[in-house]
C-alpha cells in the first residue's frame, strides 16, 4: 500500500532528532529507486490486476452475477498480499472488497491492522483507524484513515508515526494530513509537528518535499538535541538544488552554551568528467571529496591523466569506461570508497585473436604505468576490462589490490577476454576498512 512511499516521505523529512533512547531511529532513506514495474502498494509485479485471488470463509451468499457476502471470518490472498476480517461484501464489477471488524493486511513491507475498509485487486482503497509497522525499518505509526489509488496517489489523515519500538514513545511526529503524488514525485504535510518525550517542540502548518529520487530546493526538518558541552542545539538547514550533479546544505546553528554558528555541505558528484571528449589531456592537479567520481572518461577515444592525485571520493578516483587509446600516466590515489584506478568496458581489440596473436605492448586500449593506488577499497578494479596494459605500478594497504572480473552485467565488451599486467607490487593489502 505505497509503503515504500511512505517510508521515503518520512526520511526525506529527516526529523531526525538526537533521540533519547539508543534504540529509536529514524528511518533512512534507501539509495535504490523504487522498482520500474509495481503495484499501487509497492509489489514489484507486471500487473497485480492480473494475480489470482484467493478466497476462504466460514460462510458466503453468491449472486448471478458474482457478488458475494462473507462471513464468519474472511481471508483473501493475492500474490504476496493478505487481506483478513470478520465479514466481507464483494462487489464483482469493480473487484472490490468491503471488510469490516478485525481488518488485517500485510505485504512483504506493510503491516496494518484497522476498524474497517475496502480494498481491489488493483491495489486501490481505504482503512479507517488503522494501525500499521513498516517491518523492513523497523517503524510504525497510526493514521485515522489510510487511503491510496490505483494511480499512485497515497493520503494519510490524522497520522501519527515514530521509529521507537513498542512500548518506547520517546518521539513521534504528528500530522493532520499527508499526501503524496507518485507521478509527481511530490508530496504535501499539513499541521506537522514533533513531539519529544509527549512535549510538542516543533510545528509547521504545510511542509512540500520531494520522494523517490526528486530533489526540491528548501527548508529540511530541524536537527536538535543536547549536550553537556553545548546545551541545547538547534539546526534548521535549508537545501539549495543547484544543478543536477552538485547541491549545498546550509544549517544555521544555536548552541545555547556556545551561541551561534553555521554548519554546510556542499557535494559534487563528479569532479571532471569527459563525455566523448576525444583527445584530452589533463595534468598535474589534486582532485578530493567527491560523492562520485574524482576524475571520469566516459566513451572517449584518446585521453591522458597525467601525475594526478586524487583523495576521499565516494566511488572512484579515476574511471574510464568504453574507452580507446587511453594513458594513465603517474596518477596516485587514497580513500576511494571504491577503486582507485577503474578501467570498465575497455576497447575490445584482442575479441578474435588467440592469445599468442593479443600482443598488448603493440596495441593496448589503456595503458597504465608508474601509478598507484593506496589506503582504499580496492587499488585497481575493472569490469570488463579489456585491452589494459598494466605495468609499474603499486597496489597497497588497500582491501583488495586488484580485482579485474566479467561478473556484474550491462557492461559492453563482456566478458573479458584479455589484459597483461606486469611489473607490479601488490602488496600488504586485505585490510579491514
Amino acid at each position: 500500500m505505497h509503503s515504500r512511499f511512505l517510508i521515503t516521505l518520512l526520511a526525506a523529512a529527516a526529523v531526525a532528532p538526537q533521540l533519547a533512547a539508543e534504540d529509536c531511529e529514524w528511518p533512512a532513506a534507501t539509495d535504490a529507486p523504487p522498482p520500474p514495474a509495481a503495484g499501487a502498494d509497492g509489489i514489484a509485479v507486471a500487473d497485480p490486476a492480473k494475480l489470482p485471488i484467493k478466497v476462504t470463509s466460514g460462510g458466503a451468499e453468491v449472486t448471478r452475477q458474482g457478488d458475494a457476502t462473507l462471513r464468519d471470518g474472511v481471508v483473501v490472498e493475492q500474490g504476496d498480499r493478505r487481506l483478513s476480517a470478520r465479514s466481507a461484501t464483494y462487489e464483482a464489477a469493480t473487484e472490490r472488497f468491503d471488510v469490516e471488524g478485525d481488518v488485517e493486511y500485510s505485504a512483504p513491507n506493510l503491516r496494518l491492522k484497522g476498524a474497517s475498509g475496502y480494498w481491489n485487486a488493483a491495489g486501490g482503497g481505504q482503512f479507517t483507524g488503522t494501525e500499521f509497522e513498516l517491518p523492513e525499518r523497523p517503524a510504525r505509526g497510526s493514521a485515522a484513515v489510510f487511503g491510496m489509488t490505483t494511480t499512485g496517489e497515497l493520503n494519510l489523515r490524522e497520522v501519527s508515526f515514530t521509529a521507537c519500538p513498542i512500548g518506547n514513545d520517546d518521539w513521534f511526529l504528528r500530522a493532520a494530513s499527508i499526501d503524496i503524488d507518485q507521478r509527481s514525485q511530490q508530496g504535501k504535510g499539513r499541521n506537522v509537528r514533533i513531539e519529544l518525550k509527549g512535549v510538542p517542540i516543533l510545528y509547521a502548518p504545510l511542509i512540500s518535499f520531494p520522494v523517490g529520487d526528486a530533489r526540491k530546493s528548501g527548508l529540511l526538518f530541524p536537527s536538535f538535541g543536547t549536550s553537556n558541552k553545548s546545551g541545547f542545539e538547534l539546526g534548521v538547514p535549508y537545501y539549495f538544488n543547484l544543478a543536477p550533479n552538485y547541491d549545498l546544505t546550509l544549517a544555521p546553528q544555536l548552541l545555547t552554551r556556545r551561541g551561534f554558528g553555521m554548519d554546510g555541505q556542499f557535494r559534487y558528484l563528479n569532479g571532471i568528467r569527459a563525455d566523448r571528449a576525444d583527445g584530452i589531456y589533463l595534468r598535474n592537479f589534486t582532485t578530493q571529496i567527491y560523492e562520485f567520481n574524482a576524475v571520469y572518461a566516459l566513451e572517449t577515444d584518446g585521453f591522458v591523466f597525467d601525475r594526478l592525485l586524487s583523495r576521499w571520493v565516494d566511488e572512484y578516483a579515476y574511471l574510464s569506461f568504453a574507452c580507446d587509446h587511453a594513458l594513465y600516466e603517474s596518477v596516485d590515489g587514497y580513500g576511494a570508497a571504491d577503486s582507485v584506478i577503474y578501467p570498465g568496458s575497455g576497447a575490445d581489440i584482442y575479441k578474435t585473436a588467440t592469445h599468442a596473436d593479443a600482443n598488448l605492448r603493440a596495441r593496448q586500449g589503456t595503458e597504465i604505468r608508474n601509478s598507484t593506488g593506496r589506503h582504499a577499497a580496492g587499488g585497481y578494479s575493472g569490469t570488463a576490462g579489456n585491452s589494459p596494459w598494466v605495468h609499474n605500478s603499486r597496489f597497497f594497504k588497500n582491501q583488495t589490490g586488484l580485482a579485474t572480473e566479467s561478473i556484474f552485467g550491462g557492461h559492453p565488451g563482456m566478458p573479458q577476454d584479455h589484459g597483461l599486467f606486469e611489473n607490479n607490487l601488490i602488496y600488504n593489502n586485505n585490510k579491514n576498512y
